[in-house]
């Protein structure tokens, strides 16, 4: 175990070092899943998401990668999108001899967020992911994370839609409540359907699908891809044709 280790972090120095890349140091850690750099530049980790500002064991998870991280010399790493919509670099990050991103993940600190298309750390770090929750080691102890499969890169999740606003996006869920008012029928991926994410496909369309929506989509997982509009206190999106959502086998 200690060997392929090792094996690892060679692999990943070596890939580093031919890339060029120049060390780095940490000006301040934010949460549990980015940092800020000295000159002002934030950086967020690939690949994985610990618990937001406010969130329970945000503080346990920014505290241990401030322990691992802070006020020393780090690699930078792109895989993919050099920055996200807030700006910041989008990194695998090492820090001596410890790969960040997924240290996070292997103490349980961090869960898999996204699956880069081809990426070669993706079993690893759902390997270490599954060795985490089933020891209970970190957050896992406390019910911090749920069991849900990481999204593929580019996908929302249907708790994060409020976040994406006036977007076109790809959103994944459950739909685990569905309603026909006749003019109407809503897509619910939450029980309190009036605070969360809703899919709504007006009566003009029904015909477009090959059975009724309510009936085609509940109990099932899918992908609703379109605009994010705010209608009262929630997200929603208008399908106009089931070409905009997708069932996943």
């Amino acid at each position: 175990m200690k060997l392929r280790s090792l094996f690892f972090t060679m692999s990943l120095f070596f890939v580093v070092s031919c890339s060029g890349v120049e060390s780095v140091e940490v000006e301040k850690v934010i949460d549990g899943d980015s940092f800020r750099l000295k000159g002002g530049q934030e950086v967020r980790l690939i690949g994985i998401d610990a618990p937001e500002y406010g969130k329970p064991g945000a503080d346990i998870a920014k505290d241990f990668l401030e322990n691992i991280i802070y006020g020393r010399k780090i690699i930078l790493r792109t895989d993919g999108e050099n920055t996200d919509k807030y700006g910041r670099l989008l990194r695998h990050v090492q820090a001596g001899d410890i790969f960040i991103n997924r240290e996070m993940v292997k103490k349980g600190y961090a869960r898999v967020k996204y699956i880069l298309p081809g990426s070669k750390s993706g079993k690893d770090f759902l390997k270490l992911q599954h060795e985490a929750e089933s020891s209970k080691s970190g957050l896992w102890a406390f019910g911090v994370f749920s069991s849900e499969k990481p999204l593929q890169e580019g996908i929302v999740s249907w708790k994060d839609v409020h976040n994406h606003y006036g977007e076109e996006v790809t959103v994944q869920g459950k739909v685990v409540r569905a309603y026909n008012s006749g003019k109407a029928c809503f897509l619910n991926f939450h029980q309190d359907w009036k605070k969360h994410f809703t899919a709504v496909i007006f009566a003009k369309n029904f015909n477009k699908f090959p059975k009724l929506p309510e009936i085609l989509y509940i109990n099932k997982e899918v992908r609703v891809t379109g605009l994010v509009k705010k209608y009262r206190d929630a997200p929603e999106i208008i399908v106009n044709g089931p070409e905009q959502i997708k069932t996943i086998k």
